[in-house]
């Protein structure tokens, strides 16, 4: 009853037990009777899985309202065994709106907080009422969804790491914590600008996140490699980053971009996701591959030369001193 009485859920519902009950009242000439049957069930749990397999047997019938009683269509709620009722299930409608994720959400809290209520069991048969739980499609989907920041930013974290640990690897030590700070930014900014459209961070941009994390480390990967691999003073290094590196870089990006572009016009939801994160990700990935990436690079690049030389001054300054 307490489920029925949520805002959520709706006719028609399937309540087995309500028309056993009819049943009962129907084929009991007094109320003696009926009382005896009531208690025999109560009982013992034999008596009581017989009379549900009468009652699911029995021919339909009237209730009292005028309703048209048909027990047979019970026999899928009801699992009866060796004569013993084994399990069951009553059926109630659910709102399923997918597009709503806030409100899918605060469904499924309002549902676990009803069957999990304070001081009771956490787990997931020892709620409210031992052995008893609630099921629907959505509601797998909304936990996972209301849990998904914390998955959304745990995964893309490692993957920041990974990406650091294998350029300072491969490239330089230095890169590699450059490069593993530039692609958290990008996450970052791309995360803001997915809430900026109004798109919902769930399974699907989930996985489309994590597959930026290959996209765009390369854009700047590329143009620190130039940079640090260029002869010549800071500037020529600058120069060759950006103007010859940057030049493919550019090409790939754009080229990356004009391929999905399609998909924003698709008809599913999903691949209009899969375009707005993976292009904002690889068009974010490119300005900052070409333009700040080398740019900050060089900046840190010069203040470390003129710390390096601001300390080898005071070291001769020492000397001299001494």
């Amino acid at each position: 009853d307490d489920l029925a009485a949520l805002p959520f859920t709706f006719e028609p519902r399937e309540h087995w037990l309500r028309e056993f009950d009819i049943w009962l009242n129907t084929t009991h000439a007094t109320a003696t009777d009926l009382q005896a049957s009531r208690l025999a069930c109560t009982a013992d749990a034999y008596t009581f899985g017989s009379k549900v397999v009468a009652f699911l047997d029995a021919t339909p019938f009237t209730g009292p309202s005028g309703k048209l009683i048909m027990p047979w269509e019970h026999k899928r709620n009801v699992v009866v065994k060796d004569g013993l009722v084994q399990t069951f299930r009553l059926v109630m409608r659910y709102e399923t709106d997918f597009t709503k994720q806030a409100r899918y959400v605060s469904n499924w809290r309002a549902v676990y907080d009803l069957m999990h209520p304070p001081g009771s069991s956490q787990e997931f048969m020892r709620g409210r009422v031992p052995n008893t739980y609630v099921h629907t499609g959505i509601l797998a989907a909304a936990e996972r969804d209301a849990k998904i920041k914390g998955v959304i930013f745990y995964n893309l974290g490692q993957s920041c790491a990974a990406v650091a640990v294998t350029v300072m690897i491969m490239l330089h030590p230095l890169i590699g914590i450059f490069v593993g700070a530039l692609v958290l930014c990008l996450d970052a900014m791309v995360l803001g600008l997915l809430t900026l459209y109004g798109a919902k961070l769930d399974f699907v941009a989930f996985l489309c996140l994590s597959m930026t994390i290959g996209l765009v480390v390369d854009y700047a990967t590329h143009t620190c490699h130039a940079y640090v691999h260029h002869k010549g003073s800071l500037d020529e290094k600058l120069f060759h980053a950006m103007g010859n590196m940057g030049s493919s870089v550019l090409s790939g990006g754009a080229s990356t971009v004009l391929g999905i572009s399609v998909l924003a016009f698709a008809g599913s939801k999903a691949f209009r996701t899969f375009f707005y994160v993976l292009g904002t990700a690889v068009t974010i990935g490119t300005l900052v591959g070409i333009a700040i990436s080398p740019v900050l690079l060089r900046s840190l690049h010069g203040a470390g030369l003129a710390a390096k030389e601001f300390l080898a001054g005071c070291n001769r300054v020492k000397e001299f001193a001494v």
